[in-house]
């Protein structure tokens, strides 16, 4: 688990948690992330909150937060193992396509 901090000069803030469980028979294994958050203001229309992993020079996506009263929620699981990404961020996107990382809201690391 960590805490996630408000980079953005808002009031945000939030926890992750990430856990890879590699016994399960039938598989090879399975990656849960969680995050929670709270105190983010609702997004302008056109714009969404995402949240993602980085590890030095990689991103990848874990999707779209779901916002609702200013709490932020996402699940995200996948069949590989995604332990070796430390960094954790929500950032602000614009409904534009471009893939790259949009504005900073919220970081932490594990």
């Amino acid at each position: 688990m960590t805490l996630l901090k408000d980079v953005s000069g808002g009031q945000g803030v939030g926890t992750a948690w990430r856990q890879f469980d590699g016994t399960l028979p039938a598989q090879a294994g399975k990656f849960y992330h969680k995050i929670d958050s709270s105190n983010l203001t609702m997004p302008d229309k056109g714009f969404f909150y995402e949240a993602g992993w980085s590890l030095v020079m990689a991103f990848f996506s874990t999707g779209r937060l779901a916002v609702v009263d200013g709490r932020g929620k996402l699940y995200y699981n996948a069949q590989e193992d995604k332990t070796s990404f430390s960094g954790v961020v929500i950032t602000l996107e614009e409904e534009d396509g471009n893939a790259a990382p949009g504005k900073h809201i919220l970081e932490g690391n594990f």
